[in-house]
Parts: structure tokens; sequence; C-alpha cells
């Protein structure tokens, strides 16, 4: 089990835990990911996560820390 965090181009923060073979997928997809509806499901510890790939900014596969200095 890893931790993952998953910016979207809103601005809104997706993140919890979940196994590692699913986070592999994530990236995989992110990485070959072209412009066009693509609708990704997957669960983790809370329930059920579902999003359109076209949405994502970023996703970090490892312990997110905030950082108070960031930002304006």
């Amino acid at each position: 089990m890893k931790d993952y965090l998953i910016w979207l181009k809103s601005g809104e923060c997706i993140n919890g835990t979940t196994k590692e073979n699913i986070l592999k997928m994530l990236q995989d997809r992110f990485k070959n990911h072209e412009n066009g509806k693509e609708i990704i499901s997957f669960t983790d510890e809370d329930g059920a996560v579902i999003f359109d790939m076209d949405r994502v900014e970023a996703i970090a596969v490892n312990k997110c820390y905030e950082d108070r200095k960031a930002g304006f």
C-alpha cells in the first residue's frame, strides 16, 4: 500500500492510500494519455475513486508533505 495524491486542473486534489499495482496502472495511463475523455476508476482504503484522466494535472505516488512556505 502506498499514498497517492492526484492534482486536478481545477486546483482540487484527490488523495488516499491504495495498492501499488493500481498506482502503477495510474502512472502508466497518465503518461500515455492523449486528449479526450478517459474515465478511470479504482478502489482505495476509503472507497471508490472515479475521475476523468483529461482533468488530471499531476500524480504523486509517495508520502506527500505540505510545505507551508510554498505559494504566495
